[in-house]
């Protein structure tokens, strides 16, 4: 949501605003940011300013992943894309005995 402020000057969005307040938290520019999330530095420049609304879930997860972000903190961030984090099934365990067989 790109939101047009009193003097006709762009506001970032919701996204926006909680992926710079994370990223300066982290302290990383974002052209740190950018390169360990493995997109573009436009790409995070847009999203931060409001230019970019839309983003791609994949770049969501790999901008949560590069910031090391909470399970609430995740959420907040998918939330405020507009999407869901799809939860990722859990690998199936193997079962191990304990106990030595017996016949």
């Amino acid at each position: 949501m790109l939101i047009i402020g009193d003097e006709g000057a762009v506001v970032a969005s919701q996204f926006g605003l909680l992926l710079r307040q994370w990223r300066q938290r982290a302290g990383l520019s974002q052209e740190a940011l950018a390169q360990r999330a493995a997109v573009g530095i436009r790409t995070v420049r847009g999203l931060e300013t409001g230019e970019r609304t839309d983003p791609r879930m994949g770049t969501v997860r790999s901008l949560a992943d590069a910031l090391e972000l909470t399970g609430a903190e995740r959420a907040e961030l998918f939330a405020s894309a507009g999407r869901d984090e799809p939860v990722a099934a859990e690998p199936a365990r193997s079962i191990r005995c304990t106990r030595p067989w017996r016949r």
